[in-house]
């Protein structure tokens, strides 16, 4: 099941990057894929190595929030946030919203269209 499902995601990468080279018109039939996906803050404590350093053992190492999106064939978007922004459907919404303006003006530049049909693949945050 696994391997199914990677198989699909693959094929629907190569389809995103495929409908959209620069100077595309005829796509409106075929997809754009955008993955979004966000770190776990624990991983992304600054600084990040102390256990080389006695110096820094003792310091605050605030936790960073990383959240990116994946725009096959156009943008990679990248945004740190604070720890307490909420991690919700609606941060979500937002991160896409932020990939598709950026993904959009790229399109412009290369002249092509955007394809009407839209794979996305997000995690869903948890409401607790």
């Amino acid at each position: 099941m696994v391997l199914q499902w990677r198989a699909a995601q693959t094929r629907f990468n190569h389809l995103s990057e495929d409908a959209l080279r620069p100077g595309r018109k005829d796509n409106a039939h075929e997809l754009f894929k955008v993955d979004i996906d966000a770190a776990d803050e624990a991983k992304f404590r600054v600084p990040r190595n102390t256990s080389s350093a006695k110096a820094l053992e003792g310091l605050w190492r605030p936790q960073l929030h990383l959240h990116g999106a994946l725009f096959w064939g156009v943008a990679e978007c990248y945004w740190i946030l604070e720890s307490d922004v909420p991690k919700d459907p609606g941060t979500e919404a937002t991160i896409f919203a932020y990939a598709m303006d950026t993904a959009m003006e790229e399109l412009k530049k290369r002249d092509t269209s955007l394809p009407h049909h839209c794979v996305l693949e997000a995690e869903i945050f948890s409401l607790c």
